[in-house]
């Protein structure tokens, strides 16, 4: 390979770092992050919201506090999603919870403990925009 033709590949090129500036310019008009409690403050109004996106953003919330070094772990469990969520309805949560599975946001870590996965969070926040227009 020559010089110019990796020059011109290098623009594939991207990073954890590259990833998480991505991600937090579109995630700041939907959601900040508590600094007392690493909770979100979600700017989207709560009965616009559907079930899947409060727990989508919950567990988008969770991620950054970590990182933020306001909680102890980037996973949340189910009982904590039911709390912060208000959605009770086991049956109605673990759905949502599967259909974000399936698409790839979120991953299972262990019994009841799920967490973000980082590839797929800009995609969707630009579904999100799409969803509830650009904040």
């Amino acid at each position: 390979m020559t010089e110019e033709e990796k020059k011109i590949l290098e623009g594939l090129l991207t990073d954890e770092i590259d990833t998480l500036k991505e991600i937090v310019k579109k995630a700041e008009k939907f959601l900040k992050i508590s600094r007392h409690t690493g909770d979100p403050v979600l700017l989207v109004p709560i009965e616009r919201l559907s079930h899947r996106d409060l727990v989508a953003l919950h567990i988008v919330a969770r991620y950054f506090a970590f990182k933020l070094g306001l909680t102890s772990t980037d996973t949340i469990t189910l009982e904590e999603l039911k709390t912060k969520t208000g959605i009770s309805n086991e049956k109605l949560l673990a759905a949502r919870i599967s259909e974000l599975r399936k698409e790839g946001i979120i991953e299972y870590v262990r019994k009841g403990a799920y967490r973000v996965s980082l590839p797929n969070l800009s995609r969707y926040f630009n579904q999100l925009g799409e969803k509830y227009g650009e904040r």
